[in-house]
């Protein structure tokens, strides 16, 4: 993934191919394959390599994460309730705050706009471990993209891992022509 957030996509797909070719049983290099294609916007790929990887464990969180993005990236936000809503049930674990994030948008995406800031503010108030990007992702969906910046730039100031792969994640794809997310995306500069 090191590859990716360099932004030198053909080399990590080529690497994870080999991983993939080397040991097609590695449920790891197959999840981390589905995320080279959604970050290459081959959605249709990254989705089958998903559910690929979901038939065989479907509790396999980076794949189900996979999902989750592939179907927000394609706008199919009731699909995307309806997952969350199943793999909840009879689960004991605690909410992570990706999945929380993901409810967030798709019930914006659907129009229920209140709940849908109930989850940012939760967010918000949160334990803060690794900077904003999944509350900031929940801004984008309700169309407060200067919230959602600002967060951003205070995740990118404090060196935050989720940051790595903002150029690519299509939860910010309605910042891509703001000129402030442009000036962050290129003070990142990774291909230093």
């Amino acid at each position: 993934m090191f590859l990716v957030a360099r932004d030198r996509m053909d080399a990590a797909l080529s690497q994870v191919q080999s991983a993939v070719a080397i040991d097609p049983a590695s449920i790891p290099a197959r999840a981390a394959l589905g995320m080279v294609w959604y970050y290459t916007g081959n959605q249709r790929q990254a989705e089958g390599t998903f559910r690929d990887v979901l038939a065989i464990d479907g509790r396999y969180s980076q794949a189900r994460k996979g999902l989750v993005r592939v179907l927000l990236a394609g706008k199919q936000y009731a699909k995307v309730l309806g997952i969350l809503d199943g793999w909840a049930q009879g689960s004991t674990d605690p909410q992570d705050r990706f999945f929380l994030a993901a409810r967030g948008i798709a019930l914006a995406g659907t129009g229920q706009l209140q709940e849908a800031r109930q989850i940012a503010d939760e967010l918000l108030s949160g334990t803060k471990t690794d900077g904003e990007v999944d509350a900031a992702s929940v801004l984008v969906a309700l169309g407060d993209g200067s919230q959602a910046l600002t967060l951003l730039q205070q995740a990118v100031q404090q060196r935050s891992a989720r940051t790595l792969f903002l150029r690519h994640d299509a939860r910010f794809d309605a910042l891509r022509s703001d000129p402030g997310f442009v000036r962050l995306l290129d003070g990142m500069d990774f291909k230093r």
